[in-house]
């Protein structure tokens, strides 16, 4: 699978093989396994739904990045790492209290690491092939 604007942006932010990163709300995995198979970093992803938490580690194992990737049941507002633990911090999601995800997001991240947010607003239908990504 190819993922544009995730590519991109691991470029944009100079990820490589060295950087662990964390994915908050990485909800099915998606993200986290493009990042790790397209820049073969260690990659964690948060995510606070059972059911996508589990799908995450499912869709990793089938991109064939299991071994670079793991995924915990988490709130981003309570992320359960330690201070300073990621050299990258990614996130494609809205959060219901920004100040207490920001505060957690900027705890897990190391000096001088690098942040990556964006969120995805669509006006009208959504094109073809991109609905069943987001599920």
């Amino acid at each position: 699978m190819r993922l544009g604007p995730t590519e991109n942006r691991g470029e944009s932010i100079g990820l490589t093989s060295a950087d662990r990163v964390l994915d908050v709300a990485c909800g099915r995995g998606v993200t986290a396994a493009h990042l790790a198979e397209s820049f073969a970093c260690h990659v964690t992803g948060a995510e606070l739904g059972a059911e996508s938490a589990v799908a995450a580690s499912h869709t990793a194992l089938e991109s064939g990045v299991g071994s670079l990737t793991g995924f915990v049941r988490a709130d981003a507002e309570a992320l359960p790492c330690d201070c300073e633990s990621f050299h990258v911090l990614v996130s494609e999601c809205r959060f219901p209290d920004k100040r207490a995800a920001a505060c957690e997001m900027a705890r897990a991240l190391a000096p001088g690491g690098r942040l990556a947010l964006s969120d995805v607003t669509v006006h009208g239908s959504l094109p073809p092939g991109i609905e069943s990504v987001l599920e």
